[in-house]
């Protein structure tokens, strides 16, 4: 079964100059990556300072993805904005996760089931998006708690973890490796983590995209500076 996925911190519908509202932009890039699962960081669901009608997520679902998934990160006076799954498949089920290591970061793990219907029966797929903290230390707290969550509730079926990790010394990358047995779809097909950010000009390789029982046929980042960070778009072969 072919899925195509998208995984993209939307810096909550902000330029990389941190100027300009771009949700429409974004939702244009969205439509255009025809993308079968949607993993959003940095969404935005409520800000009384900004002109906001409905929550952010639900502009991007639109008609498009039937099923969508919230979880707040950061709250605040004004508002607040988390992680988001879109998916053309139903969510089977779904819950946030809070990461948070220190006060000054509120983090979180976004996490969904779906259960696609091939030819013969259905797939049972584990869905994962994540934000981590911007420290080492912070990271590896959450990494952990990550991994010892997908060991004890995965087994043997499919899963794909996916979101911003801000691993730009790609101590995670090795760690989640070596500990689950997957590959960030980009090294697969590039050799290398994609560049990703900023977007503006992509330095830094942060944001990834692992899949457990599939192929990787294609990983690529669309470039549009929307964001500060590009987005990545990932097409691949879940197995039965």
């Amino acid at each position: 079964m072919k899925i195509k996925i998208l995984s993209y911190n939307v810096n909550k519908s902000r330029s990389w100059k941190f100027v300009d509202d771009t949700s429409d932009k974004i939702k244009k890039i969205i439509i255009e990556s025809n993308a079968d699962i949607v993993f959003l960081q940095e969404v935005v669901g409520e800000n009384s300072n900004r002109n906001i009608s409905k929550p952010h997520y639900e502009e991007l679902a639109d008609e498009i993805w039937t099923e969508f998934a919230y979880g707040k990160n950061a709250v605040y006076e004004k508002g607040h904005h988390g992680n988001v799954i879109l998916s053309k498949f139903p969510l089977v089920k779904w819950e946030q996760e809070n990461l948070s290591t220190n006060r000054f970061e509120q983090r979180g793990l976004l996490y969904a089931k779906i259960e696609p219907q091939n030819s013969a029966k259905k797939i049972p797929i584990h869905l994962y998006c994540l934000h981590l903290d911007l420290l080492f230390k912070g990271r590896k707290q959450q990494i952990e708690r990550i991994i010892e969550r997908i060991k004890s509730e995965v087994g043997d079926d499919a899963f794909i973890i996916a979101g911003d990790f801000n691993d730009w010394d790609h101590r995670i990358g090795n760690m989640i490796e070596n500990a689950l047995n997957v590959k960030d779809c980009s090294a697969i097909i590039n050799g290398e983590y994609l560049k990703t950010f900023p977007s503006f000009y992509p330095s830094l390789k942060l944001d990834r995209v692992y899949i457990k029982n599939g192929i990787t046929l294609s990983a690529a980042t669309m470039k549009y500076t929307y964001s500060d960070h590009l987005p990545l778009l990932c097409e691949v072969s879940i197995e039965s």
